[in-house]
This record gives C-alpha cells, sequence and structure tokens, in this order.
C-alpha cells in the first residue's frame, strides 16, 4: 500500500492545485457577475491588471480593470475591494495570517505553523507586516488590536484591508 501518509500528502498537494486553478478560472472568467462599479467620473480604464495572489489553495493570479483619475492622480481596482483582498493574500489567508502572528510565541513560528498546517510558504516578516503595517506603532499594542487584524474572540479575527489610492503604473500588481 505503501505510505500512509506521502499518500494523503500528495493527495492533498494534488486538489490544492488543481482547486487553485478551478478558482483562477472563475474569477477571471469576463462572463463572471463582477461588482456594479464602472469607473466614476473622470476616471478611465486602464485594462485589465495581473495581480498574484496567496489563497488558501495556493497561488493564483488575477486579471482585473484598473481605473485611473489623472485629475485625483488616484487609481482603483474594484475586484480586489470586492473580493476583499488584503494587499496579495485572500480573506481567509489573511486572517490564518492574524491568527497564527497573534497567537504563535514569534513570527517565525507564525511562518513554520503555517507551513506546517495549511501548506502556505509565508515569510516571517510578510505576516509581521500584515499584524504590524509599516508605519504602526513599535511598541507594544493593546490587547486584541494589532494593526489589520482584529481579535473578536479567542478563536476569530477580523482583518482591515488598506485604503490607500492606489498609483498609476504600467505594471502595478
Amino acid at each position: 500500500m505503501g505510505d500512509f501518509a506521502a499518500i494523503e500528502r500528495d493527495l492533498l498537494a494534488a486538489l490544492k492545485h488543481d482547486g487553485a486553478r478551478l478558482l483562477e478560472e472563475h474569477l477571471n472568467d469576463p462572463a463572471l457577475p463582477g461588482p456594479e462599479n464602472p469607473p466614476q467620473a473622470g476616471e478611465e480604464n486602464h485594462g485589465p491588471r495581473p495581480k498574484a495572489v496567496l489563497t488558501c489553495l495556493g497561488w493564483i493570479t488575477l486579471r482585473r480593470p484598473y481605473f485611473y483619475s489623472a485629475t485625483r492622480q488616484a487609481g482603483r481596482f474594484p475586484l480586489d475591494a470586492a473580493l476583499g483582498l488584503v494587499d496579495s493574500y485572500s480573506p481567509g489567508v489573511a486572517r490564518w495570517m492574524c491568527r497564527a502572528g497573534t497567537l504563535a510565541g514569534s513570527y517565525q513560528a507564525a511562518s513554520l505553523d503555517l507551513l506546517t498546517y495549511a501548506g502556505l510558504d509565508i515569510d516571517a516578516r510578510q505576516i509581521q507586516r500584515m499584524i504590524r503595517p509599516p508605519g504602526s506603532q513599535h511598541g507594544p499594542v493593546a490587547r486584541g488590536r494589532k494593526g489589520r487584524c482584529s481579535l473578536r474572540s479567542r478563536e476569530t479575527f477580523s482583518v482591515s484591508a488598506p485604503t490607500a489610492p492606489a498609483r498609476p503604473c504600467a505594471a502595478r500588481s
């Protein structure tokens, strides 16, 4: 029969890989009803832009419209907001990062926990940035509130996405 643990691990990896491809195809389907968010006054649609996103299933690439206003010198990706993306992480992965980073003894331990239990290779510095975004205070923080991660109860975390405007660039991801 072989090594049951290896069979289990390999099957899970294959399922996650196929699931990530199906999710990517689904989210990039032009027929998929997207957010009713046409360009606002003064905005131009600069076409689809790719973005690599880490999901609970693995990495996918989104192709989503980019709207830019030269007057306001600000751009936006409506699909990112509709999906609840936090930087390059799905809401599920962002929640896992918050939970692991808040409850583990260190960001390195949180990184190892995510690799061990979810198969997600996330650098400890990325977990630290999720919990303490650049520019946030570096000292102790109030219990239950750390950067983008809010502790709602012993077991539940919520994540808030940043609201900084996007800048125009040809290869923004």
